[in-house]
């Protein structure tokens, strides 16, 4: 009999309850994560064959930075200095990092190595050139340049890098002072002013690779410093020399995306059922309401924790005690008491209720918990037995029936009082 009401009472307020029910707006009810799942999914459908179908009309081109290669260059000059014949006794070449004496040095020979690292074999040429520059400047360091002449002292060097990692260039020159020197009295001849002239060597090796993103060019650059027409002098280097750290190269990598296999068309229609799918999900589905209950109930039973008995049934009527209306003061008033406190969880409703009890003195105390209150108001109330309501015969007057002295009919007995 209790089940029959249970099953009664679930029926009748399911349909109360949920208003947007499938019976009224003919909308199916679905998970709320899979129908928001679903509903993003043909969104993200969506918007992927519509841009597929502007990539399949027109060409779409965007740049990207890339890290293609990391390379390193070091530089050495070196250089002999070649005295004059007869200059001194057995010696023909002095010593590098010397002072020399003008008058005895007849050339210079310098010899400049290059060193190129990268992380990988790489495909490219190497050109390699050594100039003179005779340049002249006003007596003092650091003072600007006034003159300047350049001349090749030898043809460019090339060479071809084919799957190699680490390339080395060598080169040596012999650069004879003499006809320098000539060109600085002429000069001094014409301006008629003091300066220092200098003779630079300088040699520059030019790495091209090929790589994805095209063509890319490393300079690397030594030089020998030897002033002119000067009594006493010693040569300066400038080069590159140590070890060096890879260093990366990044290009900018143009991509173009153009889907000509496929007609733009086809991405349309595609888009369009896409919608279509999305738009009937939306408008025919709904999502299940929110229910806190059970989060809400496990708070409750950390409030009466060491108070709560859960039984297996509700054994009281509400209608036979006080409402508590807050749970907080119970859960309070039970701890300080030690009283314990009576639990029942109704799963067998259209919706979870929890019965909380209590006994105190001479009243009893209880609490119900649900999402639904104003559900659970309209199940609670009596329903209305329908009665059938059987109508009074109404009696026949005195005068109205026939003699019966002799009848055996049974005469109808008035109440009491009626005449």
């Amino acid at each position: 009999m209790k089940q029959h009401q249970r099953i009664s009472q679930r029926t009748t307020a399911q349909r109360t309850l949920f208003p947007i029910d499938q019976q009224q707006t003919s909308r199916r009810t679905m998970n709320r994560w899979l129908r928001t799942s679903l509903l993003l999914v043909f969104t993200l459908l969506v918007v992927a064959f519509l841009a597929a179908a502007l990539i399949a009309w027109r060409p779409f081109i965007f740049n990207w930075q890339m890290r293609m290669i990391e390379t390193s260059m070091t530089s050495e000059a070196d250089y002999a200095v070649h005295l004059k014949d007869n200059a001194i006794d057995s010696i023909q070449i002095a010593p590098a990092d010397a002072v020399y004496l003008d008058e005895l040095v007849d050339a210079v020979e310098p010899t400049f190595r290059v060193h190129f690292t990268a992380d990988r074999t790489v495909t490219g040429t190497a050109r390699t050139t050594i100039n003179a520059i005779l340049q002249a400047h006003q007596p003092g360091e650091g003072q600007p340049i006034v003159l300047r002449t350049e001349q090749a002292l030898q043809d460019p060097v090339v060479a071809e890098i084919t799957g190699l990692a680490d390339y080395v260039s060598d080169q040596t020159v012999n650069v004879n002072l003499d006809p320098f020197r000539e060109q600085v009295t002429a000069i001094r001849s014409r301006l008629n002013q003091t300066l220092a002239f200098e003779l630079v060597i300088v040699s520059q090796t030019f790495i091209t690779l090929d790589l994805p993103g095209g063509s890319e060019t490393f300079v690397e650059t030594a030089s020998l410093l030897i002033p002119l027409q000067e009594p006493v002098f010693r040569i300066t280097r400038q080069d590159n020399r140590g070890p060096a750290e890879l260093q990366p190269v990044t290009q900018t990598i143009r991509y173009q995306i153009h889907l000509d296999s496929i007609p733009y068309m086809i991405f349309l229609i595609a888009a369009g059922l896409s919608l279509l799918s999305l738009i009937l999900l939306a408008a025919t589905t709904c999502s299940r309401p929110k229910d806190r209950f059970w989060k809400t109930l496990r708070q409750m039973k950390r409030q009466l924790k060491g108070r709560l008995i859960l039984i297996a049934d509700k054994a009281w009527d509400p209608a036979w005690c006080v409402s508590i209306a807050d749970f907080d003061s119970l859960a309070e008033t039970v701890q300080k008491l030690k009283q314990p406190v009576y639990g029942y969880v109704d799963t067998f409703s259209a919706w979870p209720v929890a019965y909380f009890y209590t006994l105190s003195s001479e009243n009893n105390y209880c609490y119900i918990y649900t999402e639904h209150p104003e559900a659970l108001d309209q199940m609670m109330e009596p329903e209305e037995e329908s009665e059938t309501v059987m109508p009074l015969p109404i009696l026949p007057e005195a005068d109205e029936l026939p003699d019966s002295d002799s009848s055996s009919e049974i005469r109808p007995i008035r109440p009491f009082g009626s005449d």
